[in-house]
């Protein structure tokens, strides 16, 4: 299809615009035409930055073709089908029916929050104080494998005072001691082994209410990457919130995939400006945290038919239609503006 393939590195989160004209740069050094290059990219709002970028330049009308899609998120699925535990959760599933999820909705969940966490960035930091000022992080399951030996209680002050987190001085010094967080198993991702492909102890989620996810990235709208992160609460039958880009629930749904609104207040998903999308995130967390054990049967009750929803959409692929579907409709259009 392509006469050549040019090998660029697209990263979200990082300086784009220096990256564009390193590509730019590349491109006219290789003699091609801009028009004649399409660029895929998992970063969602590569499309945006680089508009802004084209109206700067001298001839905006010679320009590269950038093409986002979620092409990690296929990947990841693909390689999830693989999974041995998932595949024994799923034929669990197929032979027990609706036994199945009435024994979900039924089981006690003697924890709050289930999360998975292995570099220590600010907004994982944040959840973490949140969790630890609330006096919840006894009652989760979180790891924070931090590649730090150990993160300064002062660090952790100006972070709890840049939230606005409810937290006390020795809950912070406990905190900063506790430093790294594993959780109680010797699966992959607890000791710190290969974190896209880990799959946990699924007992640990089990035992959880809710599944925080984390992502890698916690932007101001300047990046959308969805990873590996957002999937596995989908793949492991728990409800959840993700802290991470902004419109994060919007691309989800975009694949076909359910989320979790009214059950949670997801309007947190179009806030912007990160650190008032992280704030109303606590206040979900917060409310969902005081939950008595007959309200935690109904929430899960509530939740039941998205996740047997999210998991026939997995296990049939029809995430894949809409995924080609928006692939074939961004190529359609940049075909009809070129002719």
């Amino acid at each position: 299809v392509f006469d050549t393939i040019l090998e660029v590195l697209f990263l979200p989160g990082h300086d784009i615009d220096e990256e564009l004209n390193i590509i730019y740069s590349e491109v006219a050094r290789l003699g091609l035409d801009p028009s004649s290059i399409y660029i895929p990219t998992s970063n969602m709002s590569a499309t945006r930055i680089h508009s802004e970028y084209i109206k700067a330049q001298e001839d905006p009308s010679r320009s590269i073709h950038i093409i986002c899609a979620n092409f990690l998120i296929i990947y990841y699925l693909k390689e999830y089908q693989k999974s041995d535990s998932l595949t024994d959760l799923y034929k669990r599933i197929e032979d027990e029916k609706e036994v199945f999820w009435e024994k979900w909705i039924q089981r006690e969940t003697h924890k709050l929050i289930f999360s998975l966490n292995r570099k220590a960035k600010e907004h994982r930091l944040a959840v973490l104080l949140f969790l630890a000022g609330q006096n919840k992080l006894d009652q989760s399951n979180v790891s924070m494998l931090s590649e730090e030996n150990s993160i300064s209680e002062s660090a952790l002050q100006l972070l709890s005072n840049k939230y606005a987190i409810d937290i006390s001085p020795d809950q912070i010094y406990r905190l900063s001691k506790s430093l790294p967080l594993k959780l109680s198993s010797n699966d992959g991702f607890a000791q710190g082994w290969d974190a896209a492909w880990s799959i946990p102890d699924l007992s640990l989620v089990n035992d959880c209410l809710l599944t925080v996810a984390c992502e890698s990235l916690c932007s101001n709208g300047d990046s959308l990457f969805l990873t590996e992160k957002t999937m596995k609460p989908i793949l492991f039958l728990s409800p959840f919130v993700v802290v991470g880009d902004p419109f994060t629930l919007q691309e989800l749904q975009k694949l076909g995939f359910k989320t979790f609104s009214p059950f949670i207040d997801e309007s947190y998903d179009a806030i912007i400006d990160s650190k008032l999308r992280i704030q109303e995130i606590m206040r979900q967390l917060e409310i969902i945290g005081e939950l008595d054990p007959s309200h935690r049967i109904n929430f899960k009750k509530s939740c039941s038919s998205i996740i047997q929803h999210n998991i026939s959409h997995f296990l049939n692929e029809n995430y894949k239609d809409k995924f080609v579907d928006s692939l074939l409709q961004d190529f359609r259009s940049i075909t009809e503006a070129n002719a």
